[in-house]
């Protein structure tokens, strides 16, 4: 076989196992939608946000942060919060007395699983207030701690982006934030990322072992 040929072969080979990859941006422009200070429903009610044909995302305000207990609902509030500019998520409590929280849940759809990655999101103060100290936290679906921020300086002035290497969890990750009355959120980067079958790994494993034996073969010449 030409070598081109089986070289290119061997890419799509590993391009095939890696599974579709479709970044989805998590706003909160509702406005027309619902009410200011309204709940946000979650993705299986009648307003859809975010990825909701393979991944359920759910919103809450906790007590507390890790295994907690519902305290309220997270809101849509149209930004008085530093410079995010069409629609914000924030909780419902007064300040300083719960968690903020959005989950992503993975689905099995077709017969296809799909687990969630997590790559950023902007928070920000209410407009005019003093800076505000928080902790954010990421788990996967067993409470584990994937990623976390103590005592972060978030202001009510301008947003504060929060940027990592993708965090993943084949069932759900927890995106969890104190102080959300005077701290919302907006622009959660996520996606769903089809999880492969053993065939497909097989393919993939081959795939490589192909691009190995070009690799040797063309240092060997």
């Amino acid at each position: 076989m030409n070598r081109k040929l089986l070289a290119v072969l061997c890419a799509v080979l590993v391009f095939a196992a890696a599974g579709p990859v479709s970044a989805e941006i998590l706003t909160f422009s509702l406005a027309g939608q619902i009410n200011e200070g309204e709940p946000i429903p979650d993705s299986e009610g009648d307003l859809k946000i975010g990825d909701d044909t393979i991944l359920d995302i759910t919103y809450r305000d906790v007590d507390d942060f890790g295994i907690a207990n519902d305290v309220d609902c997270l809101r849509f509030q149209i930004p008085n919060y530093g410079d995010l500019e069409t629609g914000v998520a924030y909780a419902g409590q007064f300040p300083g007395s719960s968690v903020g929280e959005i989950r992503f849940q993975g689905m099995t759809v077709g017969g296809q699983q799909y687990e969630a990655q997590l790559f950023s999101f902007d928070l920000a103060g209410f407009d005019g207030d003093d800076q505000h100290e928080i902790d954010i936290k990421v788990y996967d679906e067993d409470w584990n701690v994937l990623a976390y921020w103590d005592n972060q300086t978030i202001s009510g002035t301008t947003r504060t982006s929060f940027a990592f290497d993708p965090v993943v969890s084949s069932s759900a990750l927890v995106l969890q934030w104190s102080d959300p009355w005077d701290v919302a959120i907006d622009n959660v980067v996520y996606d769903a990322v089809a999880v492969p079958e053993p065939a497909t790994v097989i393919g993939w494993v081959i795939g490589l072992g192909c691009l190995g034996y070009v690799t040797y073969r063309r240092r060997g010449r």
